[in-house]
């Protein structure tokens, strides 16, 4: 979160595409790294996330040096974990 909000994407990609690109292609490949490294875990979360990043693949620990690759579509998000409401 911290290094997106530094890098502001929203707001450099009007004079900076290339910048863009890459803070946004680092931030998903973080992703895709936490997704398969928490596949032991939380093997269902794991599998949500893979799923987002449109990755069709058994979870390995040799997958996780991987990178995705440029131009691939992202699949719809969906919730990881639900809200936990305080009780009143």
């Amino acid at each position: 979160n911290r290094y997106v909000d530094e890098k502001q994407p929203w707001t450099i990609r009007k004079t900076d595409l290339e910048a863009t690109a890459v803070t946004l292609s680092s931030a998903l490949n973080a992703i895709f790294t936490l997704g398969v490294l928490l596949a032991p875990f939380l093997p269902d979360t794991s599998k949500k996330i893979l799923t987002m990043l449109n990755q069709d693949l058994e979870p390995e620990w040799q997958v996780a040096s991987s990178s995705l690759k440029p131009g691939g579509k992202l699949n719809e998000a969906d919730i990881l974990f639900a809200k936990i409401e305080k009780e009143s």
